[in-house]
């Protein structure tokens, strides 16, 4: 029998295959919430599965595909007591000038860590995020503001990631929601309201889990009709 393997972050262990049969639809890629790890001592060690999507369209900002503005926070899931982050990806982000949302959830279940890799022009830590417990913001939710650097709309691809927001599970066994408020405002380069669909992220929690851990993310493609895609399953920290 082979010995252990180790691999460092961000290694691609294999590729998930889909050949695209429907235009204009979304399809997340998660993890079940019953894997199952063994080291080498035969141990179970407590795994973190981050999913992707595949996005059937042209997947181009600026009228790429019809439909709604989308915010979508993807499903993962953790052991108690480790790190889970959720990516906000967006889909017809297109001619878009400012927003301002709502990010909850359950400080029973999740307790808030950070935010990172931020990746929209003008989206900045210190200035658009009101952090969960910082000012007039109550733990359990955390408020986001973003507008247009020079005051022009802006569009991005399909499924791109705005950026991540970190929790430490505190539950077990369970499942936590992290959704939206249901006040919003989105306001498009002609100064016209844009009704916003937002998607919960859920996060299935469950027994405590060691000091070691393994975390998988899949990546996430646009992709045209009829066309075959293949998305990344890599290490992560």
């Amino acid at each position: 029998a082979q010995g252990n393997v180790t691999l460092p972050d961000g290694t691609v262990i294999f590729q998930l295959c889909f050949k695209a049969k429907t235009n204009n639809v979304t399809t997340n890629v998660t993890f079940a919430s019953n894997a199952e790890i063994v080291d080498k001592d035969e141990d179970f060690v407590p795994f973190n599965g981050d999913g992707g999507r595949v996005i059937v369209g042209t997947g181009t900002g600026g009228g790429g595909t019809s439909g709604p503005f989308t915010l979508d926070l993807l499903d993962a899931s953790v052991q108690s007591g480790l790190e889970v982050c959720l990516p906000m990806t967006t889909t017809n982000f297109n001619n878009i000038q400012g927003m301002e949302f709502t990010v909850t959830y359950d400080p029973a279940k999740l307790q808030f860590k950070e935010v990172k890799d931020l990746n929209l022009t003008g989206l900045e830590l210190a200035s658009s995020f009101g952090l969960p417990g910082m000012g007039s913001n109550p733990v359990g939710t955390m408020k986001v503001s973003w507008n247009s650097p020079d005051g022009l709309g802006k569009s991005v691809n399909n499924g791109t990631t705005l950026f991540r927001v970190c929790f430490t599970a505190i539950g077990s066994n369970t499942t936590a929601v992290v959704g939206f408020s249901n006040t919003s405002e989105v306001i498009n380069g002609n100064d016209q309201v844009v009704p916003l669909t937002a998607s919960p992220g859920n996060i299935t929690i469950t027994g405590s889990g060691g000091n070691a851990n393994l975390s998988l993310v899949v990546g996430s493609k646009t992709v045209a009709p009829n066309q075959e895609v293949c998305l990344d399953v890599k290490t992560a920290k």
